[in-house]
């Protein structure tokens, strides 16, 4: 994952997903995440995301540096988003899924 905005801009670290309505026999794909830390927007770039249905955002999972620095699995705190399109799918993170996020990656900084 790319971290932009604030002070952990240049952060590489990982994101995982479990996928939560598969396209006929289609499965969600994240290839790449990209995540503000000023805003909290975390934007997901991938392959056959279901624009009929939202991401389930308690099926992410964000992993600080190397794993060391723990993890931070999203609540019910911040909204599930529809997909824009089945490649592109942003997240507004809640603040306080926000402030975990952050702790977990500021071990970069």
């Amino acid at each position: 994952m790319v971290v932009t905005g604030g002070e952990h801009a240049g952060i590489s670290d990982s994101v995982t997903v479990t996928p939560t309505a598969p396209v006929g026999n289609a499965v969600e794909v994240i290839s790449m995440a990209t995540y503000n830390a000023s805003t909290g927007n975390l934007v997901l770039t991938g392959q056959n995301f279901n624009t009929a249905a939202a991401i389930n955002v308690t099926k992410l999972t964000i992993i600080g540096q190397g794993g060391v620095t723990g993890q931070v699995t999203l609540t019910s705190n911040t909204s599930n988003p529809i997909p824009v399109s089945s490649t592109s799918a942003t997240v507004v993170i809640s603040e306080a899924d926000k402030t975990a996020v952050n702790l977990i990656l500021i071990y970069n900084c």
